[in-house]
Parts: C-alpha cells; sequence; structure tokens
C-alpha cells in the first residue's frame, strides 16, 4: 500500500513538473513571439521613414537646376539606394512587409 502511495505521489509531482514546463516554454514563446512582432513593425517604420526622406531628397535634388538648366544631382542614385534598400531587408527578413 505504501508503494502504491509513493508512486502516485511521484506521479503527481512528475505531472505538475510537465505542467509547469509546458507553462513556461508557451510563455517564452509568446514572448519571443511578440518581441519578433514588435522587432518588424520598428523595422518596417525605420524603412518607411528612410526611404521616405530618401524621396524627399530627390525632390529637392531633381527641383534645383544648375546654370544650364539641368537639374542637379542623380535622381538613378536614389532610388538605386532605395531599391538596394529593400532586396536587402527581403533578404534577411523575407516576412516583413516593407510597404
Amino acid at each position: 500500500m505504501a508503494h502504491v502511495s509513493e508512486t502516485r505521489s511521484v506521479h503527481a509531482a512528475a505531472k505538475w513538473t510537465m505542467h509547469r514546463v509546458k507553462k513556461e516554454v508557451e510563455e517564452g514563446l509568446q514572448l519571443l513571439t511578440a518581441q519578433q512582432e514588435i522587432e518588424k513593425a520598428v523595422l518596417s517604420k525605420l524603412l518607411r521613414e528612410s526611404c521616405s526622406h530618401r524621396e524627399d531628397e530627390f525632390v529637392k535634388m531633381s527641383s534645383k537646376t544648375d546654370a544650364q538648366g539641368k537639374p542637379r544631382g542623380d535622381p538613378d542614385k536614389v532610388d538605386v539606394s532605395k531599391g538596394e534598400l529593400h532586396q536587402r531587408v527581403k533578404a534577411y527578413l523575407p516576412s516583413v512587409d516593407v510597404f
């Protein structure tokens, strides 16, 4: 009878331990998921702001002219940089929606 009681006690302790481990793992995964979502949102916001700033620079550069009336700056330079930025983000974080 003592052996049965001891076995039940060990079983209950093991069951409780498994329950706690499972709960801690689930909470850890939820925390990691939330952290990743925050990082994605921050990265996406920074990319949008950076691209918007580059587009503003392009507008400023293209609206200025030199002495011959030709626009200053290289409009392709801004687009290429923006494109490269998008490619790099997609290479490292394919699930992030840049726009």
